[in-house]
């Protein structure tokens, strides 16, 4: 998959007409299968979004600021991911609470 399928399935999903959660769990497997294929040609055995981003972004001198906003943005997919599977708790998180937890 190159980066303008990317940039494809993206586009796709801003034209879906999709509940919040949906979208945002969709963005989230793109998430996954973006940095799945950035992080193929190291030979290095990550089985998370998270490490992956974080050798990606290390590996590619990725700006601090930049890697802190893609991190934030896989921490709101999560917590609207985890909100959504367990019904018990439909609480989806704020940008600035996801900020303060992960301080």
């Amino acid at each position: 998959m190159n980066g303008t399928q990317f940039i494809n399935d993206i586009e796709e999903l801003v034209e879906l007409s999709l509940k919040p959660q949906e979208r945002i769990q969709l963005l989230r497997r793109i998430l996954d299968k973006l940095f799945k294929e950035l992080t193929k040609k190291y030979e290095v055995a990550m089985t998370t979004l998270q490490p992956r981003m974080a050798y990606y972004c290390q590996q590619e001198n990725i700006n601090k600021q930049s890697t802190e906003l893609l991190n934030e943005l896989r921490i709101f997919c999560n917590n609207v991911v985890q909100s959504r599977n367990n019904r018990g708790n439909k609480k989806v998180l704020s940008r600035r609470e996801i900020i303060h937890t992960t301080s």
